[in-house]
């Protein structure tokens, strides 16, 4: 779990404080080992649901920090991540999330791999993964993402229908996506369709599960195999969904009236660099099933939009990316249209799904359907439609010349159409934008019992400066300033604090042994000097004594008993 402040800045345990009134407005959160839902399969360790959680994550906490006080050694045994090599697969508007990592990453420690992202929405409008943008307008069953490796697969098909008549009882020459299926590996398949104008008034999608219903109303996030279906607080309506598997790809569902956004997050491992050498070579050279992983409407995923139109037959279309007629139908015929499910090598997820919201006896049907190329000459208008539409000005101005909001307010007839294609298309740039830049992280500095770091909240990002200071009852020790560069922090010592009691019985201490030492060595030197000389002084006697030994027996007389021999 990964918990963030108000501001939005990562919480991390190291900056835990032992103080109880501190505790109940932090928590850094605690990294799980297993998830309160469990997982598939849900018999093994780690996996049942509820009691894995429990055993292995709660009930430690209670006993190590809640009830025994020890929350310190509980958190140096269980520290939250720094966060420095994390890489996210999307951008903050996958991750309506707070004190959740279970989808995706939050805004600030954002280190996406560049355009990784691809969005279908509107009347046909998408945007590639690589950042290519285009329209196209089938009716039926298509590929939007298709990844088949030995190790890996994954599967987005959409369904696209023609909407309902306009206001004014035209046909909308366009087409609008009202279901998405999606699978990964052998997981579930997780279908989301739209509902009817009139069926909108409590949910505004249905949730299928291996062709099961579900409701998202108290259980907001519901575990399947191997895959994690979200729906956020806030939205009651199911008019958001998020879709996650355990490889790592997301889903996102919105639905705005009655038509479905569909929004495709990849993580790198998906991505295909041209070859393994990393040397450039045009698409022509080498089939397109043994140089792309990631295929589909949304286009080929690996950083060169020149081959994102690149059909299932591995036929490349080269076009100008101009708005034109010919550019569209070109688009339409040589790469759209092939990605329909019937001519794709891939299993058709939709299956026995719910049946077409509009018009399904044309949606099954072999008639051909005549999409509009070009907005500006769509002239299936009646007479009020031409004094609307005439003002070319008025559209130009409300959708301040982005093509997606252009089409459909001239092809639906509404402007609120238009709007939402220009909020969605503007708010995925954005998002994406934000995502691809790189933020540098030297992770948190531990600090000790007492320790302040300033600043509060972003105290972990590159170039900021850390100062440490302590409480008012306590001394520091160690570098008061530390410096995040390029991901490594300044060199230093670790900072920690001492209390005043301690560090005044530490002096007291410190003193009373430093005076004893110091007569102990007076002392010492004392008795020293005293032997030395009291041993000096008994060897001078010692030499003395022997020199007066010596003189006196030089002055006594010496006599001879043979002299005296034979006397008496």
């Amino acid at each position: 779990m990964c918990c963030y402040d108000f501001h939005g800045w990562l919480m991390f345990s190291q900056d835990y404080e032992f103080n109880p009134d501190y505790l109940k407005y932090f928590s850094a959160g605690v990294p799980y080992r297993a998830n309160p839902w469990g997982g598939y399969v849900y018999k093994k360790p780690l996996y049942v649901p509820t009691w894995s959680n429990f055993y292995n994550d709660l009930l430690p906490y209670d006993l190590c920090c809640r009830w025994a006080g020890h929350c310190e050694f509980y958190y140096w045994r269980r520290p939250t991540s720094g966060c420095q090599n994390y890489e996210p697969a999307v951008t903050a508007d996958l991750t309506e999330q707070y004190c959740h990592c279970l989808l995706f990453k939050h805004e600030n420690l954002r280190n996406a791999i560049t355009r990784n992202l691809g969005i279908a929405y509107g009347h046909g409008h998408f945007i590639t993964f690589d950042g290519t943008k285009y329209t196209f307008n089938g009716r039926g069953h298509f590929v939007l993402v298709l990844l088949d490796t030995p190790n890996y697969k994954f599967t987005v098909q959409i369904r696209t229908e023609q909407p309902p008549r306009t206001l004014y009882s035209t046909d909308v020459a366009a087409t609008v996506i009202t279901g998405v299926s999606v699978q990964d590996q052998d997981s579930s398949v997780v279908q989301v369709f739209s509902r009817k104008q009139f069926r909108r008034w409590r949910y505004r999608t249905d949730i299928l599960v291996d062709g099961k219903r579900y409701f998202f109303d108290m259980d907001r996030r519901r575990f399947f195999k191997h895959v994690l279906v979200y729906v956020p607080h806030l939205v009651m309506n199911q008019s958001e969904v998020y879709i996650q598997f355990n490889s790592g790809t997301g889903v996102k569902v919105v639905e705005k009236r009655g038509i479905l956004q569909v929004t495709v997050a990849l993580p790198p491992n998906y991505r295909t660099d041209k070859l393994a050498s990393g040397m450039s070579v045009s698409p022509e050279e080498t089939k397109c099933n043994e140089k792309y992983s990631t295929m589909g409407l949304l286009g080929t995923y690996n950083g060169d939009s020149r081959d994102d139109f690149t059909a299932p037959d591995c036929s490349l279309v080269k076009t100008t990316v101009t708005w034109t007629e010919e550019y569209s139908r070109t688009i339409h015929n040589l790469f759209g249209s092939k990605w329909r499910t019937e001519e794709v090598r891939t299993t058709n997820l939709f299956g026995q799904s719910p049946q077409p919201l509009y018009y399904p006896n044309l949606f099954y049907s072999k008639a051909v359907f005549n999409p509009v190329l070009d907005p500006w000459k769509f002239t299936n208008y009646t007479s009020m439609e031409r004094l609307i539409f005439t003002r070319e000005q008025e559209v130009q101005v409300a959708c301040q010349g982005v093509y997606s909001c252009i089409f459909d307010y001239l092809v639906s007839g509404r402007r609120e159409f238009g709007l939402d294609s220009l909020a969605t298309e503007k708010k995925f740039e954005q998002d994406k934008q934000k995502g691809e830049q790189k933020t540098v992280s030297c992770g948190p500095l531990e600090k000790n019992y007492g320790v302040i770091k300033y600043p509060l909240g972003n105290n972990y990002l590159d170039g900021v400066v850390v100062t440490f200071t302590c409480q008012t009852e306590y001394y520091l020790h160690g570098t008061e300033r530390r410096q995040c560069r390029n991901g490594t922090w300044s060199a230093g010592w670790w900072v920690w604090c001492r209390s005043r009691t301690g560090e005044d019985a530490l002096k007291w201490f410190t003193g009373i042994v430093v005076s004893t030492i110091i007569v102990a060595l007076i002392v010492t030197t004392f008795i020293c000097c005293s032997r030395t000389k009291d041993r000096r002084l008994k060897e001078r006697s010692r030499v003395k004594e022997a020199a007066q030994g010596t003189l006196q027996n030089s002055f006594k007389p010496s006599f001879e008993t043979k002299h005296f021999k034979g006397r008496t």
